[in-house]
């Protein structure tokens, strides 16, 4: 460790930098005994200030875990539609890799609420918008499913009886319940017909 010098002057602390001026002359690299001789001191550097690492409050991390780990019950038991307005407090579809979901569990994933259609193990390649056997976007909206304002189609999703559905610019009634439709409405004449 290189000792340094110093000296106070005007009320500031001042660090000795090469050369020592004396007089008319420049002494470059002087030793100790010369710049003690000449009134600089030698630099110790302060204790450093102990840091208070006690934890007044815990983690917020740690306190939204155990939140949604107490209300995981509740937030199960919710309705789809209740449930698309609460999407955040369900587990992520990337939490659960590697693991085992269930039929009907519901998983966060790019912004959207998917629902487990097959038991399953989560894997990277099978992600909920791509694998469509095993899951479906969980879409509710009351207003939707009349003949004036129709659901939008898409591939694996839920039809329901007496709702109004939009496939390719065609409006269709939905005839009989379908849990997961995996055609275009008018290859399905018994669950869909066109209407005016």
């Amino acid at each position: 460790m290189v000792t340094r010098y110093y000296k106070e002057i005007d009320g500031k602390v001042v660090f000795f930098r090469n050369p020592l001026v004396v007089g008319n002359m420049s002494i470059f690299n002087p030793s100790e005994e010369i710049l003690l001789t000449a009134g600089w001191k030698v630099y110790v550097e302060p204790e450093p200030t102990p840091v208070d690492t006690t934890q007044y409050e815990p983690y917020t991390e740690d306190v939204v875990a155990k939140i949604k780990a107490l209300m995981q019950a509740q937030v199960n038991e919710q309705s789809d539609e209740e449930a698309l307005n609460n999407i955040e407090l369900f587990p992520s579809w990337k939490s659960k890799m590697r693991e085992s979901v269930s039929v009907g569990e519901r998983l966060y994933h790019d912004g959207k609420l998917w629902k487990v259609l097959q038991a399953h193990t989560v894997q990277e390649s099978w992600k909920p918008d791509v694998a469509i056997s095993l899951f479906t976007q969980v879409q509710v909206d009351s207003q939707q499913g009349t003949k004036d304002n129709p659901i939008p189609f898409s591939f694996n999703m839920e039809l329901v009886e007496g709702k109004y559905y939009l496939d390719e610019g065609v409006t269709y009634l939905c005839l009989e319940s379908l849990a997961q439709c995996f055609y275009h409405l008018k290859d399905i004449p018994r669950y869909a017909q066109a209407v005016e």
